[in-house]
């Protein structure tokens, strides 16, 4: 896996190869909110033997727009508030991230196997100023100053403790692990695809 500068945003990307993957695990310090920076940490270790791949942990969106000039494909993980859908959340079986692609301006279901109405399409959360600007907003800044011209895959991962005096939940230490194996194999997958 490449290493990347660990200078603040801002500072391009020198190798001269160009980088095919970005991975960006999106995420705060406070409780089920890490899920993004968790992956992003476990996809590092289990990522690192492929070259055209960088992972990056974001705290902000925007800090995205720094990062992806070199990638041909910018791949996101997040948390997201989980739905109790009961009995199926009590099913071991029931998977616990959904994976979305940016189309037309917005997120929409790209899984198969997820066929909850509650995920064809990932609302756009409301932005309460230029230092809240969600992934949506910046993805679509992006195409508007012709910035984002590569596919992009949202991996929404279902969290339950938001607050900052909460811990991780045991729910989401389970969900992490399954998203971490699903999107390994997806992002493998499409490097061997495209070699």
């Amino acid at each position: 896996m490449r290493s990347l500068n660990t200078k603040p945003a801002g500072n391009l990307i020198t190798d001269p190869c160009r980088l095919r993957i970005l991975i960006v695990g999106l995420g705060s310090a406070h409780a089920d909110d890490q899920i993004g920076w968790i992956i992003a940490d476990r996809l590092k270790v289990s990522l690192e033997n492929q070259p055209d791949i960088a992972v990056r942990r974001a705290a902000v969106p925007l800090d995205i727009l720094d990062w992806m000039d070199d990638a041909e494909r910018l791949v996101l993980c997040d948390a997201c508030e989980c739905i109790d859908l009961l009995p199926d959340y009590l099913n071991p079986n029931y998977k616990r991230w959904h994976r979305f692609e940016w189309t037309g301006g917005r997120f929409t279901a790209s899984d198969s196997e997820d066929t909850s109405a509650s995920f064809r399409e990932l609302p756009a959360q409301p932005d309460r100023g230029s230092h809240d600007f969600g992934i949506s907003v910046v993805l679509r800044l992006a195409e508007t100053t012709g910035q984002l011209n590569v596919p992009v895959t949202l991996w929404a991962i279902e969290g339950r403790c938001f607050l900052p005096d909460q811990k991780l939940s045991n729910d989401a230490s389970l969900n992490i692990s399954q998203a971490v194996d699903a999107m390994t194999r997806d992002v493998i997958q499409s490097c061997t695809k495209n070699h």
